[in-house]
C-alpha cells in the first residue's frame, strides 16, 4: 500500500515510533517539528495524510488543521494529542480532522485509520478513471455516421448535452437509443455525475415502484432496511428510462408527479426527498399510437418530450454502413486481435440488405467473424446463411404487421427456436415476444 505521510510533531518519542512503524509498513513518511515547516512541505510536495500533533501550537493545532483543510482539502489529517478531551475531539472533527487520537499513539489505531483513508483514496481514483473512460467511450465523437439524418442528430446531441432538458428518443430496436442517451450525458458538463439506465420492460411490476423511488424499512415483506431508488442513485445526473411505454399506466401518474414536484416519496415513507435528475426516455414504438391505446399518458409524454430525437433505421441511412463496418472492425480487432477486410462483394450485400435488426445486427455479424476466428478477407462464403442465400436482396415492402411477423419468424429461425435468444435478437423482452407469438399464432 503506497502513501505519503507527513508527521508534524516536536515529540521525539512519538516521531521516532511513527517513522519506524510507517516505513516498515511500506509508507513514505517524513517528520517536521514546526508549523512553518509543515506549510512549506505541503506547498512544495504532494502528501496523502498529515499526522498532526496538537501540542505543536498554542491552540492545540486547530488553526493549522483549519489552514490545511482550506488549502489542501484532499489531504486527510489525523490529530494526536497528549491532552485528549471530548470538546477538543469534537472541535477537531468539526474543523475537518479525520480522527482525533490520544498519546501514546497506538499503532493499531493509526494503521486502521491510514488503511481506511488510502482505500478511500484508491476508490475515488478508480471512480475518476472509470468516469473518464466512460466519457471517452460514449462521447458524441464515438457515434458513427455521415448521413444527413445522423448529422442532424449529432447537432441536437451537442446542444442538449449542455443543458438538463428532458429528452424523448424513438427508434426501432437496434438503432442505438441508449448510445445516444449516453452520448448526451457524457458529452456535457454533467459527465462526472451518475448515468443510471432502467429497462422498464424487464422490471417486475411488483418491484418497479420501489426500484424507481426507493423504499423504507418495513414497507413490505423483505424490506429489511431503507433503500434508495434509481432517482436518488442518479442524483445530479441522468436517469435513462428505456421502453417507457411498457411502464404500468398507474406508475406513470406517479412518475409525472415526480417530474412536476422534483421530489420522490419512497414506498412506505411519508417524507418526500428532493431530486435533481435529467430524464431521457426511449421507446421502439410510436408514442402517439401508445397514447391512443392507453399505454402512455399524454401528459407524461409531453413532459418528457421537451427535445425529441428520432433515430432512423439502418436501411434509411445506408451511406453509413461502410463507416459502421470500419468502426466495428477496429473495435473487435482490439478485443479479439487480428484484422479482417470486407470484400467488395460482401459490402455490396451489406448495402442491399434491409437490416431488420439495424445497427445491432450489423455489429453482431462483424463480431461473429472475429469470434469464429476468421481473419483476412471476408467473402460471401463467410456470411451467415440467411445473408449468403438471399444475396442481400432487398425485402419487398409489406404491411407492417406482416413485416413484424416475418421478423419474428426469422429471429426464431436464427435462434434455433430458443425464444429467449430470439427476443434478444429482436431487442425486446420475452413477455413482449410471447404476446407477439400469440398474436400471430406462432406459439
Amino acid at each position: 500500500m503506497n502513501g505519503r505521510i507527513l508527521i508534524g510533531s516536536a515529540d521525539e518519542k512519538t516521531v521516532k515510533f511513527l517513522l519506524h512503524s510507517l516505513k516498515n509498513s511500506g509508507f513514505e513518511a517524513k517528520a517536521v517539528k514546526e508549523e512553518k515547516d509543515i506549510k512549506h512541505k505541503l506547498e512544495k510536495e504532494k502528501w496523502d495524510i498529515v499526522i498532526l500533533d496538537g501540542e505543536l501550537s498554542e491552540d492545540e493545532g486547530m488553526s493549522l488543521l483549519a489552514w490545511i483543510k482550506v488549502h489542501y482539502p484532499e489531504i486527510e489529517v489525523i490529530m494526536v494529542t497528549g491532552q485528549a478531551s471530548t470538546p477538543g475531539a469534537l472541535e477537531a472533527l468539526r474543523r475537518g480532522a479525520y480522527d482525533y487520537l490520544p498519546k501514546p499513539v497506538q499503532w493499531e489505531e493509526i494503521i486502521f485509520n491510514i488503511t481506511k483513508i488510502m482505500d478511500h483514496k484508491a476508490l475515488l481514483k478508480e471512480n475518476i478513471e472509470l468516469r473518464r473512460e466512460l466519457k471517452k467511450k460514449y462521447a458524441i465523437r464515438n457515434l458513427v455516421g455521415k448521413s444527413p439524418q445522423m448529422l442532424k442528430i449529432f447537432r441536437i446531441i451537442d446542444i442538449v448535452s449542455r443543458n438538463v432538458s428532458n429528452v424523448f428518443i424513438t427508434g426501432e430496436s437496434g438503432t442505438g437509443k441508449e448510445l445516444v442517451a449516453k452520448a448526451i450525458h457524457y458529452s456535457g458538463p454533467f459527465a462526472d455525475k451518475p448515468f443510471v439506465a432502467v429497462d422498464c420492460a424487464s422490471m417486475p411490476g411488483t418491484l418497479i415502484e420501489s426500484q424507481l423511488f426507493g423504499h423504507v424499512k418495513g414497507a413490505f415483506t423483505g424490506a429489511v432496511k431503507d433503500k434508495e431508488g434509481f432517482f436518488q442513485a442518479a442524483e445530479g445526473g441522468t436517469l435513462f428510462l428505456d421502453q417507457i411505454t411498457d411502464l404500468d399506466i398507474n406508475l406513470q401518474a406517479k412518475l409525472l408527479r415526480v417530474l412536476q414536484e422534483r421530489e420522490v416519496t419512497p414506498v412506505g415513507g411519508t417524507r418526500p426527498i428532493p431530486v435533481n435528475v435529467r430524464i431521457i426516455a426511449a421507446t421502439n414504438r410510436d408514442p402517439m399510437e401508445c397514447i391512443e391505446e392507453g399505454k402512455l399518458r399524454e401528459d407524461l409524454f409531453y413532459r418528457l418530450n421537451v427535445v425529441n430525437i428520432t433515430l432512423p433505421p439502418l436501411r434509411e441511412r445506408k451511406e453509413d454502413i461502410p463507416l459502421l463496418v470500419s468502426h466495428f472492425i477496429d473495435l473487435y480487432s482490439q478485443i479479439y486481435g487480428g484484422r479482417i477486410e470486407i470484400s467488395p462483394e460482401v459490402m455490396e450485400i451489406f448495402q442491399s440488405y434491409s437490416w431488420p435488426g439495424n445497427v445491432r445486427e450489423l455489429e453482431n455479424i462483424i463480431e461473429g467473424f472475429f469470434a469464429l476466428g476468421k481473419r483476412g478477407k471476408i467473402t460471401r462464403e463467410d456470411l451467415p446463411s440467411y445473408l449468403r442465400e438471399k444475396g442481400g436482396e432487398e425485402i419487398t415492402l409489406l404491411p407492417w404487421e406482416e413485416m413484424e411477423k416475418r421478423m419474428i419468424e426469422e429471429a426464431l429461425r436464427r435462434a434455433g427456436g430458443v425464444k429467449t435468444r430470439a427476443a434478444e435478437l429482436l431487442g425486446i423482452d420475452r413477455k413482449r415476444l410471447y404476446r407477439k407469438l400469440k398474436k400471430f399464432s406462432l406459439s
